[in-house]
């Protein structure tokens, strides 16, 4: 046994000596009710008259019973013996496992002793039968709420506090440190026993055992979220002081997450002074779910509480179970609830049996986003991080988690703004999709090479993104905006730079990149696509990336007549694409590229704020993407002549792929340096590969 387990025996130990002196008092007051009566032996088969007479004296005298504090007080003695293995658990950095559970799980002395009631049968045999005898029932052996009512209460309100404390309203039952075993006829003599895990925890093993206790109703929130807008602030207070007085019984908060339902939440528990508890169905709930919601209202009334019900991210059979039970249940009663979904759902029979008012949550404005960093703001980056990530509250508080600033409240160290810049990524970037490749672009604007004009307009995309929300809020031109963000189309040859270029964008902006990967997103199925697409546009507003679809017109194609069945569902999808794209929940950068601008429907054409033409590059472009490709630390031969090489009509993508070539050509041969011959080879399988053929008379001099 390790020391540690050790001492953890010795604690428990000590701690059932005052359970054996309670034991001790009501095997004495059980005795003396024995010795009042001629026959007791016959008690268990029959009721005397001699036996009510008893009885009835004890309920006449309130059931005052002898005052058990002090048996179960420590005697000096057994307080300096506790406190010697508490400095000796100290010592080894750990605490004693009684200690720990009354700390984490917010025990207090009265559910410890019930607790160390139904621990002690399953130590040592014995106290079964003195269970028996002080229960006045052979048959009842094991512990239960009388029991513990017994040994632990004196008069009526102790009695009560008792019931509470061990029945199934209680902590120990709610957190699983104790459970119901069996039926009972009477909430009195339920039975008790230890849950799993305790017992070995309390010898010392098992150290893990308190994180696991939790309420699976109750609402544990990682960090104190905050609303940035003070009318939001105020119509919340509102609703709780409301909820508080019983002028409101339900409330709906309508809105996702990202708008600050949580910290709504929050404030609304703190204004209604009631903790929030939340019923969360389970599939495997379903054909019973109007049970389980009768029981989670029961026990959050028992518990003075508000119960959270959230519509959002359910299957449809289930959501459809979850509303009727509601509609079943809740205007039968008087508990405070609270319903909240990305969109609203309101039921005639709630509206018609409670006092109901509700609240839509707004898409967070720019000056709201800015309120949210403002307080994590060392040297006035807030405005530039609200403009690039749009986070919501809940980011905001991981965000400051874990750029080291703990609250924003509190006078803390500012973060530097390079701790900021990456948590803020950690936190938008948490996501991952199976629709697209997300990458982290590290390309500079300077191996973009394009025509002065077209770099420059590529360039612009990104700074009127971050200029973008400071128009639309700040200066008021919201009306001069179209909703749905920004989206820009790149059109020209394959090779010509628009991959790169939205790479070069993401770059400047510091956002992931999300690629859409077509073969994963387009279905033969009807219906499938949209949903696929659906995907794709929530995971780049979670992710905070900007979405590029590459080759567009495969998605955004013409729509043409109607003349077979599924023509009709092709329509269907480019219809839907229109829509998402002015979708306002989806404000992020969009990017299109395609290399058949003419094959798109002339219903996009309207909605880019940006169009961009990458035309193949002339001769002067041509030699610095020669330069980009073999720069200066690789090494030419003498006979390597790049203005001869620019002459040659290739695109971008074609001169990466001959620098490339000849680059391994060379190093498979144990060369030191790439020869031009070598760059020669590496031309001549591009232009095969792009069906062209190259003559002598292009490489001479």
């Amino acid at each position: 046994m390790t020391e540690s387990s050790a001492l953890a025996v010795r604690h428990l130990a000590l701690r059932l000596r005052p359970l054996s002196r309670a034991l001790a008092v009501a095997v004495r007051r059980q005795t003396e009710l024995a010795a009042q009566l001629v026959r007791p032996d016959v008690t268990p088969l029959c009721v005397t008259d001699e036996q009510v007479a008893v009885l009835l004296s004890e309920i006449e005298g309130g059931f005052t019973r002898e005052v058990r504090t002090d048996a179960w007080a420590l005697t000096a003695a057994e307080l300096e013996e506790e406190s010697e293995l508490r400095a000796r658990a100290q010592a080894l950095g750990l605490e004693l496992p009684l200690d720990r559970l009354a700390r984490e799980l917010g025990l207090c002395e009265l559910e410890l002793r019930a607790l160390l009631i139904c621990a002690a049968p399953e130590l040592e045999r014995s106290y079964e039968r003195v269970y028996a005898y002080v229960l006045d029932d052979l048959n009842r052996r094991w512990p239960c709420v009388e029991l513990a009512v017994e040994l632990c209460a004196g008069d009526w309100a102790a009695r009560m506090q008792v019931r509470t404390l061990t029945g199934p309203y209680g902590a120990l039952q709610r957190l699983g440190v104790l459970k119901s075993l069996g039926d009972s006829a009477t909430e009195l003599r339920q039975q008790l026993r230890c849950g799993e895990g305790l017992l070995e925890f309390l010898g010392g093993a098992n150290p893990g055992y308190p994180e696991g206790r939790r309420d699976p109703e109750a609402v544990v929130w990682a960090a104190r979220q905050v609303l940035p807008n003070p009318s939001l602030q105020r119509e919340v207070q509102r609703l709780g002081e409301c909820l508080r007085a019983g002028a409101l019984d339900c409330v709906g908060i309508w809105g996702p997450e990202s708008r600050g339902l949580h910290a709504a939440l929050q404030e609304l528990a703190a204004a209604m002074g009631a903790p929030l508890r939340q019923f969360r169905p389970h599939p495997r709930q379903t054909g019973a779910l109007r049970e389980a919601l009768a029981a989670a209202l029961n026990r959050t009334a028992a518990l003075g509480a508000c119960l959270w019900i959230e519509l959002e991210g359910l299957e449809a059979p289930l959501l459809s179970e979850l509303r009727q039970a509601l509609e079943n249940e809740a205007p039968q009663r008087a508990t405070p609830l609270v319903l909240s979904a990305a969109t609203a759902w309101r039921s005639l029979a709630l509206l018609q049996a409670r006092r109901y008012a509700e609240l839509t949550l707004a898409e967070l404005d720019f000056p709201d986003r800015v309120q949210l960093l403002q307080g994590l703001d060392p040297n006035g980056a807030a405005h530039d991080l609200a403009q690039r990530y749009r986070l919501g509250p809940g980011e905001a508080a991981a965000l400051a988690r874990l750029a080291g600033a703990g609250d924003p409240a509190a006078e803390t160290p500012l973060p530097a703004p390079d701790a900021l810049e990456r948590a803020a990524a950690l936190v938008t970037r948490r996501s991952s999709t199976a629709y697209a490749t997300v990458l982290e672009p590290t390309r500079p604007a300077s191996d973009l090479v394009l025509p002065e004009a077209a770099h420059r307009d590529v360039l612009q995309i990104a700074d009127f993104y971050r200029a973008w929300p400071r128009v639309r809020h700040e200066w008021g031109l919201v009306h001069l905006t179209q909703a749905g963000g920004l989206k820009a189309l790149f059109s020209g040859e394959s090779g010509t730079g628009k991959t790169l270029a939205a790479e070069v964008i993401a770059s400047r902006l510091n956002m992931p990149l999300m690629k859409v990967e077509l073969s994963q997103v387009v279905s033969k199925w009807v219906g499938v696509t949209e949903q696929q697409l659906d995907n794709v546009f929530r995971d780049a507003h979670e992710m905070r990336a900007v979405l590029f679809f590459d080759e567009a017109d495969a998605l955004f194609g013409k729509r043409g007549e109607v003349r077979h069945g599924m023509d009709r569902y092709a329509n269907l999808e480019v219809s839907y694409l229109l829509q998402k794209l002015e979708d306002p929940a989806f404000s992020g950068l969009y990017l299109f590229a395609t290399n058949l601008s003419e094959n798109l429907d002339p219903g996009f054409s309207r909605r880019f704020q940006f169009v961009v033409h990458f035309p193949r590059p002339n001769e002067e472009d041509r030699r610095r993407i020669w330069q980009l490709a073999l720069p200066e630390h690789v090494r030419l031969s003498a006979s390597v002549d790049l203005d001869r090489l620019s002459r040659l009509d290739m695109t971008g993508a074609a001169i990466i792929s001959a620098a490339r070539t000849a680059a391994l050509l060379a190093a498979s041969e144990g060369a030191a340096e790439i020869s031009a011959a070598q760059l020669l080879d590496g031309i001549r399988r591009r232009f095969k590969h792009e069906g062209r053929m190259l003559l002598e008379s292009d490489v001479s001099a």
